[in-house]
């Protein structure tokens, strides 16, 4: 059961908020997610924040609502999934309704096309923080940088149309690249463990410790106080009748 550390109001007007104010999309909603969940609120850890925007990406539907529901659920259960999920969308459904019913062409007015026109600026360097700090708390090993080498690679041949690679097609090469990877590394480490064992098991000196250690010192149990004593060895030897007062 996820740990109750805050309530449904709490849970509902900070993803209300987060709808409300954040322009561009759910890559964009990314950093102000881990803004507030991660260092604010401290709902989440800053590697648990990475986790779930892999598996809200991996996952149908807007990357924003699936990680505010995944949010939700770890907080509050099942009804924290659907009050997150309900705060992120709200907002954003009712501006865009009372855009359609007020205003015909909205785009059209000179004020909102140059408003909408700087957002886009700032939009990009929304997605850009949010991979730079993703990229930045990334475990620092040669393969996870080959898997962001080859992902850019794939999404600029997509771009421009150099070949048919889309985002889900990078996704889907990302997981089996690792998924091999990991399954090969393991392997290998069983293996490297089990030849370990074996070298250390067929080490004389290892086969001699648990004999040593189970008998003790042979010298020490096989010695006596009449053994250690030369007068005491020597009497035992006289016979009793001859042995003088």
């Amino acid at each position: 059961m996820p740990e109750k550390s805050c309530g449904y109001l709490d849970l509902g007007l900070t993803f209300a908020k987060i709808g409300l104010f954040t322009f561009g999309g759910g890559y964009a909603m990314i950093p102000i997610i881990e803004n507030l969940c991660v260092e604010q609120k401290r709902w989440l850890t800053a590697e648990e924040m990475a986790q779930t925007i892999i598996i809200a990406e991996s996952t149908p539907g807007p990357i924003a609502i699936n990680c505010a529901t995944f949010v939700g659920f770890k907080q509050r259960g099942w009804l924290g999934a659907l009050v997150t999920s309900i705060g992120i969308c709200l907002p954003s459904f009712l501006i865009i309704c009372a855009i359609a019913l007020c205003f015909q062409d909205f785009l059209q007015y000179r004020i909102v096309a140059d408003a909408f026109a700087g957002i886009n600026i700032a939009v990009g360097l929304l997605v850009l923080q949010a991979g730079a700090k993703m990229a930045i708390k990334m475990e620092a090993r040669f393969f996870s940088w080959l898997i962001v080498v080859l992902a850019f690679t794939a999404l600029g041949l997509g771009e421009y149309k150099i070949a048919p690679i889309n985002s889900s097609w990078t996704m889907l090469g990302a997981v089996i690249l690792s998924l091999a990877y990991y399954v090969i590394s393991g392997a290998a480490s069983a293996e490297a463990a089990q030849l370990a064992d074996n070298t250390a098991d067929n080490n004389p000196a290892n086969q001699n410790a648990p004999s040593l250690q189970a008998t003790g010192n042979p010298t020490a149990q096989n010695s006596s106080p009449a053994q250690d004593n030369p007068l005491a060895q020597t009497a035992s030897i006289i016979p009793q009748g001859e042995r003088r007062p």
